[in-house]
């Protein structure tokens, strides 16, 4: 019966959206009552970890066809542990922007992305021990970097509607194997890198700030405020409108909605980002560069009061609202006009184009984010710390960065 509410529940929320479909919907064409589903699963976010959970179950499966079968082909070893990723992109992007959402509110995300470090952490012992897998760092480590990519990855394909899902997890699949199998001599690219070099990016823009007036300033700052105390579901608007002695209506005439607040929030975290690309480039010494590889990590985690339920939210809606989408693409403009002149100084590999390259970056950072949003103790400054090692350890292939 599990298996079956799971696939009916997945069919609507795919086809009919998440916030359309009600467990009351579900029940009926299963012909259960509501308190069935409950008893299984809890609430309709219980059946989003549910989600989760099978997908680490076929990653399992997958790691475990590998060892069964002896593979040492790193590619088909990858394609086999992967086909978990490009499964559930079969899913739509609404559901998974859901998914993401309650990284930040269910504890049992943790036990499963738990999961699947372990699953990876198999999986590069075997390729350690009998492919020829990398050796120059420690196969806890690398699992982590893995599963931050992958993580990201699904992340980074829920933001991004124009790029095709075959090209997207092909890119993935690379970038999996470049990183556990060291090369010999240089990389050829594949079609499907060229997707991504082809994607047009938003240049710089006048920082928003300056732009708003200053009652939609005011509004933003006690919005972050509230969210940051006591969670954006939690805030209402009358909360927000009664600290500032305005109606409602004027959040909804200036924002539009909850929505409309965190997409801004998420336009002035892409102003720290532009901001400080801008400063890194405009300096001519290569340690200045090298420190501002890893710049995303570390400016997200300077930005003040965004704790971990903030941060799904606003991961969110760089999916759902098309301010915060581009918001997310200045990012990663930002990162591309960074690592491009790093490749011109030659202190950042070259055989992959810098759109591509910065789009890797994220995906290592989103993944990095989401850890830290199920794990809050971890300090900020540690997790972006992590990353960042991540980051350089696959930009210039260091393995001591990659250590503890």
């Amino acid at each position: 019966m599990r298996a079956q509410i799971l696939r009916c529940a997945l069919s609507h929320f795919s086809r009919d959206g998440f916030e359309a479909t009600s467990l009351r919907t579900i029940a009926d064409e299963l012909d259960v009552s509501v308190p069935t589903l409950r008893n299984y699963f809890g609430s309709k976010d219980g059946l989003l970890v549910a989600t989760l959970e099978r997908l680490i179950d076929v990653v399992d499966l997958g790691v475990q066809e590998i060892v069964s079968q002896g593979l040492t082909d790193p590619e088909r070893a990858v394609r086999v542990a992967l086909s978990a990723d490009a499964s559930n992109r079969a899913l739509s992007r609404d559901l998974m922007a859901h998914v993401i959402r309650v990284a930040a509110t269910e504890p049992e995300v943790t036990r499963i992305m738990n999961r699947l470090r372990s699953s990876l952490e198999a999986a590069v012992v075997y390729g350690q021990k009998e492919a020829g897998g990398r050796q120059d760092v420690e196969a806890s480590r690398l699992a982590q970097i893995l599963a931050d990519l992958i993580i990201g990855a699904m992340v980074d394909w829920v933001q991004s509607p124009e790029t095709e899902t075959e090209a997207h997890t092909e890119v993935v699949v690379r970038t999996v194997i470049d990183l556990i199998v060291p090369r010999a001599g240089p990389r050829v690219p594949v079609p499907a890198e060229q997707v991504f070099e082809a994607m047009p990016l938003p240049e710089p823009v006048p920082q928003a700030r300056g732009l708003r007036s200053e009652l939609q300033n005011r509004i933003l700052d006690v919005a972050h405020r509230l969210f940051a105390a006591h969670g954006v579901r939690e805030t209402s608007l009358d909360a927000i409108a009664d600290e500032l002695s305005i109606s409602q209506l004027t959040i909804f005439y200036h924002f539009g909605s909850k929505d409309g607040l965190l997409a801004q929030l998420a336009v002035d975290i892409a102003d720290v980002i532009d901001g400080g690309v801008a400063d890194v480039l405009a300096e001519e010494k290569d340690s200045d560069l090298r420190e501002g590889i890893a710049l995303i990590p570390r400016k997200i985690g300077d930005l003040p009061d965004f704790g971990p339920k903030l941060s799904a939210e606003i991961l969110r809606v760089m999916v759902t609202h098309p301010d915060a989408r581009m918001a997310a693409r200045r990012i990663h403009g930002a990162m591309a006009r960074l690592v491009a002149m790093g490749q011109d100084r030659g202190i950042v590999r070259s055989d992959h184009g810098p759109v591509l390259l910065a789009r890797i970056i994220l995906d290592l950072t989103y993944g990095g984010l989401l850890r830290w949003i199920q794990d809050p103790t971890r300090p900020v400054p540690e997790s972006a710390l992590d990353t960042m090692r991540s980051v350089r350890l696959f930009l210039r292939g260091d393995p001591s960065e990659a250590r503890d």
